[in-house]
């Protein structure tokens, strides 16, 4: 919902230059807004060479080109909008159609919300520049050049923070874990457990069982850092040494087979799938 937002704020902007822009421009050419001054950068575009005129300094034409590229990102962003909560309508709570859509989803979202961005500083420049300033100093510098020197940088520091985000929604850091993982011989008695509770209730045997001292039983498809150890990847069963001690065989049995059932029911594929990408989603929006 936080990039929804943005996209609403993608259109107040637009809505906003706008106004002020037809404003200007009523100015400009001495017409109210019932006296065509809503309806003329359409007819200067239909009628015109619109946008050769505004290359060659025409401040009116200038105005009018602006106030087409803002209705064009008012539009864009309202279809966006429209988009992005009919997917999420159709997509739901269903955690199959989460890990088929939501990575790919979410990047398309991030470019979107970088695109618009670039599309208002894009907005606030053109009002600089329909605005013709030629204020030149002693050094020869223009006030609208300084101005949009300024408004660029800030426009690409925040598209830079954008793709940061991007790249990182794709990288699944490890988790690190007090534990060390079980090999034969030291721990052949917990590994014949463990590949005999997964027969019993017709699971694949993890690739990994790590014995830590975490008061919690869990398992993953993420990456996992045992301490001091070679970084695990693959399924990962982890169990708690502290809590060996107090359950008994059938409760362990148990609580091992609830754990190896999320590897035959896809949870896991779920989290590694949807986490990583629901985490760079919300930096994303931060950076924003």
């Amino acid at each position: 919902m936080r990039f929804l937002r943005h996209f609403l704020v993608a259109s107040l902007a637009a809505l906003l230059v706008i106004a002020f822009v037809t404003f200007r421009l009523g100015e400009e050419t001495g017409r109210g807004l019932l006296g065509g001054t809503l309806t003329a950068p359409f007819d200067a575009l239909v009628g015109g060479d619109l946008f050769n005129a505004a290359r060659a300094g025409d401040v009116v034409a200038r105005m009018q080109s602006v106030i087409i590229a803002a209705w064009t990102v008012l539009g864009a962003s309202f279809v966006s909008f429209v988009v992005a909560w009919i997917v999420a309508m159709l997509v739901g709570r269903n955690r199959v159609a989460m890990v088929a859509v939501f990575p790919l989803f979410s990047l398309i979202m991030v470019l979107l919300a970088t695109a618009f961005v670039i599309a208002d500083v894009a907005l606030v420049i053109g009002v600089v520049w329909a605005h013709g300033f030629r204020d030149a100093g002693p050094s020869g510098v223009s006030s609208i050049s300084l101005s949009t020197a300024l408004i660029a940088v800030v426009g690409a520091l925040t598209v830079v923070g954008f793709f940061g985000a991007v790249v990182r929604m794709f990288q699944i850091p490890p988790m690190n874990v007090l534990g060390l993982k079980a090999q034969s011989p030291d721990h052949a008695k917990v590994l014949a457990f463990v590949a005999d509770v997964a027969r019993s209730v017709g699971a694949t045997a993890p690739r990994h069982v790590v014995l830590g001292m975490d008061l919690s039983f869990f398992a993953t498809n993420a990456p996992l850092q045992p301490l001091g150890e070679t970084r695990l990847k693959g399924e990962t069963l982890y169990l708690s040494l502290p809590c060996l001690r107090l359950l008994s065989e059938g409760e362990l049995r148990a609580v091992v087979g609830h754990e190896l059932g999320h590897f035959s029911g896809n949870d896991t594929r779920y989290s590694i799938a949807f986490a990583p990408a629901f985490r760079g989603l919300e930096e994303a929006a931060h950076a924003a």
